[in-house]
């Protein structure tokens, strides 16, 4: 699903063209589509993802939009098990299906996959007079282990001079998470050894969003936007484990991870827009700050400039950094006692996930746009990103992204 913070972020460019086009009406349907590699170093994560977009006017007070998207990922991604020159020890793949070995040529700490996904996403917007509209969403996306259905609404309205934008919404979602071959989830929190098979694990989510979108100057939209978010259920991730070994470092055994059932969201998103005095130049800066009951808290500083050379040809660096903090029940393995008892944790929630590490990252980029033909334009854009890890067995990853878009707007 299109998430609704998506569809609030974009109500700076909605204040930037409302007066330009406020009393005008065209039915153009545009038609954007979009092909983006994602290949992360060392043979690890590769991702092919395929976006075919379609919008337009059905009527004077309505648009939809119907948005298809494909991805199909492979490579290999850390496990969660350390890397041990001790005696292999085997627990189940990620895909259920076959083995592999901590200690072995592959470590163990690193599973292959492959997978795939297809999403559609519907919106529908009402505009009920000139300065409210309503968005209707909903989505149905499908992997190899996953299932997702969601929906959401979007209440936007404009104050009398239409400078200002305030903006609410609510979205519900439902997930089914199970390991692809078994569609089945481990044992929480058990060795790999000796694990059993439950079901599927299930989750919902609802989040809420309220904003406000001001046009400070000529020159300056500013936005913000305050989201929060629920989920209970199944949190845990089926394929990452973690190892318990001794005092040297060799693993004695392999476990499942466990997450807690539960988790709270809460983020703050601040945007400004401004266009450089005699130029058509603009600044986009943006800064989010996120934190929930895990005791993650991030920071994400996002710059964009813009630099427009008329006629759809434009230029756009961009750099963004961000920064977390551990979960509170991220741990790197676990540790034994003097009889080589694994010792877990009390409250039962233990991972080795990369992903809810203390870390840090930066990418930087550029997008290049030009005009073909009297309709249509093309993006195209290269990325770079670094992450690097406090305490994960792997501790740096990088990450190159390229992407070519088209759009063709039907006049």
């Amino acid at each position: 699903m299109k998430s609704i913070r998506q569809h609030l972020a974009l109500a700076t460019c909605t204040l930037l063209s409302q007066h330009a086009g406020a009393n005008a009406f065209e039915n153009d349907w545009e038609v954007d589509s979009s092909l983006l590699s994602y290949q992360e170093a060392d043979d690890r994560v590769s991702v092919t993802k395929w976006i075919g977009d379609v919008q337009g006017k059905v009527s004077d007070n309505d648009t939809v939009r119907l948005k298809l998207v494909h991805d199909t990922m492979s490579g290999a991604s850390p496990t969660g098990a350390v890397r041990s020159n001790n005696e292999s020890v085997t627990f189940t793949s990620a895909s259920g299906n076959s083995g592999f070995s901590t200690g072995s040529a592959g470590g163990g700490s690193m599973a292959e996959f492959e997978d795939s996904r297809l999403g559609v996403n519907a919106d529908w917007t009402h505009a009920w007079n000139s300065h409210t509209r309503t968005q209707y969403a909903a989505s149905i996306s499908s992997e190899n282990d996953y299932e997702s259905l969601g929906g959401g609404l979007t209440v936007e309205r404009d104050n009398a001079n239409r400078q200002t934008t305030y903006s609410a919404g609510l979205g519900l979602t439902n997930d089914s998470i199970f390991r692809s071959g078994g569609n089945d989830t481990p044992e929480p929190l058990a060795s790999t050894a000796t694990s059993q098979s439950l079901g599927k694990g299930e989750r919902t989510s609802w989040d809420a969003i309220v904003g406000v979108s001001h046009i400070l100057n000529r020159r300056t939209v500013g936005q913000v936007n305050l989201s929060y978010a629920r989920s209970s259920g199944y949190h845990t991730d089926p394929y990452k484990v973690i190892s318990a070994t001794d005092g040297v470092g060799n693993i004695v055994d392999t476990y499942h991870e466990h997450r807690p059932g539960e988790r709270s969201r809460m983020s703050l998103y601040s945007k400004l827009a401004h266009k450089l005095n005699q130029s058509n130049n603009t600044l986009h800066t943006s800064y989010r700050l996120y934190q929930d009951d895990w005791n993650i808290r991030s920071h994400t500083l996002d710059a964009k400039f813009h630099m427009d050379f008329g006629k759809q040809r434009f230029l756009e660096p961009h750099a963004r950094l961000y920064k977390q903090t551990a979960a509170e029940f991220y741990q790197h393995h676990l540790g034994v006692d003097e009889n080589v008892n694994v010792l877990v944790p009390e409250d039962g929630y233990v991972s080795a996930d990369y992903r809810l590490d203390r870390f840090w990252s930066y990418a930087v980029g550029l997008k290049y746009g030009l005009p073909v033909g009297a309709d249509g334009s093309l993006r195209l854009r290269a990325e770079y990103m670094a992450q690097t890890f406090a305490h994960s067995e792997f501790d740096t990853n990088t990450a190159v992204i390229m992407q070519a878009s088209y759009k063709y707007v039907f006049q």
